[in-house]
């Protein structure tokens, strides 16, 4: 266990942190395609139940694995579902126990854990059974001590597991759903190391409600969290804390590497001091080379007002402050012959005959330090049926949040770079190579090559926050 947080520094982390639930409670995760019109299932976040990344040790002690890569890099496949124009949203394939089970689980840089559906868990995925290799957290174990500090577990007494309660509530109706589980510790078998090592993820055993139409077999959080995937391969010694993933929208393929991209081009910019979410300080947002008039105070940042990138949410989010203006820029740049309307979710959409990548306006995303963001038309719009797109950066309605998920990040290598504590990204085909420092260092050249075969069918809409609430 990392050191503690003085009394009066947890005051001032609660604050905090509560300002971030409160900006972030109604914000939608991720989209599972149909049709945007069909169900909207919300899961509420709460972020309360986190530490400060900066005050927050990694928690975690675990247990390193007898050899590690020998000048390799630990990557794993992406690949989409391929129901959407940027064929989001995005999985890889994992390998966990003994003998090793295989998993197609949502790579959500904005989760702070990995879960896995398991054993009873009764949904329609593949589920994961424990077997000799699966150790339990018990109530006196110190991950699970230092998870509770963290109030991301609860002691269940009556059995001695370290369990977490995931509730989940409908945005239309309200009605409820859960996803029940406790934490346990089983091999994970990676490309690049010789023997598989040690980590500690989530059992989900029961799942209810909507969540059971999920299509996912889990969620591979890679978030600033201690818990987080990236957290535990560094306290394992397996790589830096710092990741590339790339995502490729024609093909819905691309690369998650371990270490850092050495492309030259890389544009960077500071990331800001975050509990759960790559935060970084967004100053403004041009259109045809024209800066909108959003008032500065709009993106923070503030624990109420603020940026982050979240490859678990497929489309964007904008400050309520920055939405109209945007809006009325697309409007104002968009050619008379493609014919807007209103959809039946209220977004913007266009009838247009041509590609939207000529027939709409650029959009820039200024960052501090001038760092720039270049944005083409399909990291903005989004496929609906032949000849009609719509908006994809969807209002955060009475919040200062702007939220940047697959629609813009695709096509892009993008650093997560915990060590300088720095993003990093540049326009890039992720079918390609990309070349990257393994764990000493060394260059290591992926193959740039996805895992087609990882199918998932989704078919209805869910608009989902996941939160984590403790056992009463």
């Amino acid at each position: 266990m990392g050191k503690g947080v003085p009394d009066a520094e947890k005051a001032e982390l609660n604050s905090v942190k509560d300002h971030h639930a409160a900006a972030v409670a109604d914000m939608p995760r991720f989209l599972k395609f149909g049709r945007l019109s069909t169900m909207k299932l919300v899961l509420v976040a709460i972020t309360s139940l986190l530490l400060a990344s900066e005050a927050q040790p990694t928690v975690l002690k675990l247990e390193r694995p007898n050899a590690l890569p020998g000048g390799g890099v630990v990557e794993l496949p992406v690949n989409g579902t391929g129901k959407y124009m940027f064929h989001g949203p995005y999985l890889t394939r994992v390998m966990l126990g003994n003998p090793p089970q295989s998993f197609d689980v949502l790579i959500d840089t904005g989760s702070i854990l990995p879960w896995i559906g398991c054993e009873t868990a009764r949904i329609p995925t593949r589920l994961f059974y424990p077997a000799s290799s699966t150790s339990v957290l018990g109530c006196s174990d110190h991950s699970c001590q230092a998870l509770e500090s963290a109030r991301a577990a609860k002691c269940n007494t009556s059995n001695n597991r370290c369990a977490y309660d995931l509730g989940y509530g409908n945005g239309d109706n309200g009605t409820a759903s859960n996803a029940v589980g406790y934490y346990i510790s089983d091999l994970v078998h990676l490309n690049g190391l010789s023997t598989p090592a040690r980590i500690v993820f989530g059992c989900t055993t029961s799942w209810s409600g909507q969540l059971t139409r999920g299509g996912f077999d889990g969620i591979f959080g890679l978030s600033p969290f201690g818990m987080s995937f990236i957290s535990q391969l560094y306290s394992l010694g397996i790589s830096g804390k710092v990741f590339t993933l790339c995502m490729h929208s024609p093909t819905g393929g691309g690369i998650l590497a371990f270490g850092e991209a050495l492309e030259p081009g890389l544009t960077y910019t500071p990331l800001l001091p975050s509990p759960q979410y790559y935060q970084v300080n967004l100053q403004s947002i041009a259109v045809n080379g024209q800066t909108l008039p959003i008032e500065s105070s709009v993106f923070g940042p503030s624990p109420s007002n603020f940026t982050f990138v979240d490859s678990g949410t497929t489309l964007a989010y904008l400050a309520d402050g920055a939405y109209e203006p945007f809006i009325s820029a697309i409007r104002a740049a968009t050619p008379p012959s493609e014919l807007p309307f209103t959809g039946e979710n209220g977004e913007i959409c266009f009838a247009t005959s041509t590609s939207i990548d000529s027939a709409f306006p650029s959009v820039e995303l200024d960052f501090v330090g001038g760092a720039k963001m270049f944005l083409y038309p399909h990291n903005y719009m989004y496929y609906v049926k032949p000849s009609v797109y719509c908006i994809g950066w969807l209002r955060n309605t009475g919040r200062q949040v702007t939220l940047l998920g697959d629609i813009v990040l695709v096509d892009k290598i993008l650093v997560h770079d915990l060590e300088k504590k720095r993003l990093g990204w540049m326009n890039y085909d992720c079918s390609q190579p990309i070349n990257v420092t393994t764990a000493r260092g060394k260059k290591h050249t992926n193959s740039g090559q996805s895992l087609h075969s990882i199918t998932t069918s989704f078919t209805v809409v869910l608009v989902v926050v996941i939160y984590i609430t403790l056992l009463t």
